[in-house]
């Protein structure tokens, strides 16, 4: 199956368009800071929604140009997987690379983006429920050589 250049110049302007980069004049130069900043300013709930959206476009897989390898395509399927089975986002984290297809790296920081602002945050007392009992004459008398 062929894909039409301009499908794949559409699909990768209507991503920046979600996650407002489109205004960049050199899109071959978008670090990935920027688009980090870009994902990071975006809600949860449309973070959700451009995976989804992205991530089950029936195109992806004849678009090797915009995507990248077969690899790539595979992990942004898990990715929007993911985002119904926050479970495996971890798993999915992991294999994440840089320096691929910018469709791809863009749609890498959504994903990135939405684990942290989706993460459970650990409460001071969970992580260590034994400081609150501790004083600071206790520290320093563990710290003292004899």
């Amino acid at each position: 199956m062929h894909i039409n250049e301009s499908v794949i110049t559409r699909m990768l302007h209507d991503l920046l368009v979600d996650i407002k980069l489109d205004k960049f004049t050199c899109y071959r130069n978008l670090e990935t800071t920027a688009i980090e900043s870009a994902c990071a300013e975006i809600e949860v709930e449309q973070l959700k929604e451009i995976l989804k959206k992205y991530t089950s476009a029936d195109d992806m897989f004849t678009g090797k140009y915009l995507h990248g390898t077969n690899q790539n395509i595979k992990l942004m399927v898990d990715m929007g997987k993911a985002v119904d089975a926050p479970e495996t986002a971890e798993d999915v984290l992991f294999k994440l690379k840089d320096k691929e297809p910018l469709f791809y790296r863009c749609l890498v920081e959504v994903f990135k983006a939405w684990c942290r602002k989706t993460q459970k945050t650990v409460s001071p007392p969970e992580i260590l429920p034994e400081v609150q009992n501790v004083s600071i004459t206790d520290l320093k008398e563990q710290l003292t050589v004899p």
